[in-house]
């Protein structure tokens, strides 16, 4: 057949949101853009209009595909008739838009560090920008160099019947600091207020099997994580698509950059790579911010961005998610709120906690104020005729931190040493704060744990996370050791208070709040 002028293709009316162009075998010739005009027999090439794009004649300008997406895209044209399809690479797997381009086919050759590089430079190059694009749309695998992805977005296994798959991060049930484990039942009781039944996972610092983790690798590596998105040997993609839901409690306040942008990268990855592959993310009630620097908070906007809900227990937290995500969260409280409350008794009179933390040097007040309050605190309730019991709330070997060390160090400079009590359990902290009659501390969930049972409690605050937490709650009686100037006197005069009223009326508030939380989640899942 001679050459002649080019036939237009024919419209062939289908689904979804584009029209569809089909040209005859003899019209069109294959490859990236106009052919010459010559006859081809024996295969299909497939055009589509694209808005504003024109040529010189003011018609819309085609664009030559290749061969069409495979057959389990019902909305695509039927597949390519060349003798060996896969010779011929996709411009676009179809019109119906059912997976992205794809990539440059790469020769192969023998994994190493440069086809891992290669790998990692398309990942970051077109994955980290697609696989959350779509739900159930992800990466297959990466192999010799070549980034290869699902064409059709994969739908997520069917639950009917089942119960969810909650996996909570940065927590779990085996932390020396009784506060973290705090979270960590308190975090399990709301999921199960939200779904009875519910399969509930944990996953803190440290590899798997570490302190109750679950999961196949450690998630506290970005680059580790990076391999392994890239690589695949270790199981992270299905295990994290096992979930219907992910939330991220950042162990209560770490979501911020006074610990370091290393911290905050390091607790960041893991939920960033399951939101891009369509787990849906939930930021737990916690306190986040401040962000100081300009790399956090781009970090936290775009963790702020994808999460599903976020939760804060705070009204500053409140504003940093409107300033870094332009986005509404759900004010709630602590989850030790959402905890079962055990029986009152007076079995002990005060309670005081003294901070392993700030009895030794440390960046948020001076270690030798705190010492001299301490004291004065004994002496004036000893003077009072109190009963005083040392609560150590952070257990623990070889730290500093341990409460342990700061209660010892406290009674060899007392005249007559004082009873301490050590509950290895979150169960056992709570019997015991609900078995006193006050509690003083300067750990935020020993003072939680007990306003949370119904005991009166005076917290002494060494950031700004305490007074946001309790004031919303009615609660104020926080000593900041920040501003304070006798942070003795100041606990005192609480002490002389009647504190049991007000008590009633902070648990009616809180139970409204865990409330909120509650059904917000039931919302999104």
């Amino acid at each position: 057949m001679p050459p002649g002028p080019r036939a237009r293709p024919r419209w062939i009316p289908g689904g979804g949101a584009r029209d569809r162009w089909h040209a005859p075998a003899t019209s069109l010739p294959m490859g990236r853009g106009r052919g010459d005009g010559e006859a081809q027999t024996g295969r299909t090439a497939i055009s589509r209009r694209r808005p504003g794009r024109l040529d010189g004649t003011g018609r819309h300008r085609s664009r030559t595909l290749g061969p069409c997406a495979p057959a389990a895209c019902d909305r695509g044209p039927a597949p390519c008739s060349a003798p060996d399809p896969a010779e011929h690479r996709h411009r676009s797997p179809c019109s119906a838009r059912c997976g992205p381009r794809a990539l440059r086919p790469r020769p192969p050759s023998r994994p190493g560090m440069r086809a891992f590089v290669l790998a990692c430079s398309q990942l970051r190059a077109v994955g980290l920008r697609t696989l959350g694009s779509a739900p159930g749309a992800h990466v297959t695998r990466v192999r010799t160099g070549v980034f290869e992805r699902c064409p059709i977005s994969c739908p997520r296994r069917d639950r009917t019947g089942e119960s969810m798959r909650v996996l909570v991060l940065w927590t779990n049930s085996s932390n020396p600091n009784i506060g973290v484990r705090t979270l960590a039942e308190g975090t399990r009781a709301l999921a199960e207020r939200a779904w009875p039944g519910c399969d509930v996972r944990f996953h803190g610092t440290g590899g798997p099997g570490t302190g109750g983790n679950d999961g196949p690798m450690p998630l506290t590596i970005p680059r580790s994580i990076l391999k392994e998105a890239v690589l695949g040997r270790k199981g992270l993609k299905p295990w994290l698509r096992g979930f219907d839901l992910i939330i991220d409690t950042r162990a209560g306040d770490s979501f911020t950059d006074i610990y370091t942008l290393k911290t905050l990268v390091r607790m960041s990855a893991a939920p960033l790579y399951a939101m891009r592959l369509g787990v849906p993310v939930v930021m737990g009630p916690q306190t986040i911010g401040p962000f100081s620097k300009r790399r956090s908070q781009i970090i936290a906007s775009r963790t702020l961005r994808g999460s599903s809900l976020v939760l804060t227990r705070d009204e500053g937290s409140i504003d940093t998610v409107r300033d870094l995500a332009r986005r509404e969260p759900v004010l709630t409280t602590d989850v030790a709120f959402a905890l079962p409350r055990p029986a009152r008794s007076e079995v002990h009179d005060v309670l005081l906690n003294v901070s392993g933390l700030l009895w030794e040097p440390n960046p948020h007040i001076d270690h030798q104020a705190y010492r001299r309050s301490v004291r004065e605190i004994v002496e004036g309730l000893l003077s009072r005729g109190r009963t005083i019991t040392l609560f150590d709330h952070v257990l623990g070997t070889g730290n500093l931190d341990n409460d342990s060390y700061a209660s010892a160090a406290l009674n060899e400079e007392l005249p007559e040493p004082l009873e301490i009590v050590r509950p290895e359990s979150v169960t056992e902290v709570r019997a015991t704060t609900a078995s006193a009659r006050l509690v003083i501390g300067a750990r935020m969930h020993a003072s939680l744990n007990a306003l949370s049972v119904g005991t009166p409690c005076i917290p002494m605050a060494y950031s700004r996370k305490f007074a946001p937490l309790f004031d919303p709650l009615g609660w104020r009686r926080t000593v900041d050791l920040r501003t304070a100037d006798n942070h003795a006197r100041a606990v005192l005069e609480h002490v002389d208070a009647d504190l049991e009223a007000d008590v009633r009326n902070v648990l009616d508030t809180a139970e409204a709040a865990v409330e909120d939380a509650v059904q917000a989640l039931r919302r999104i899942a």
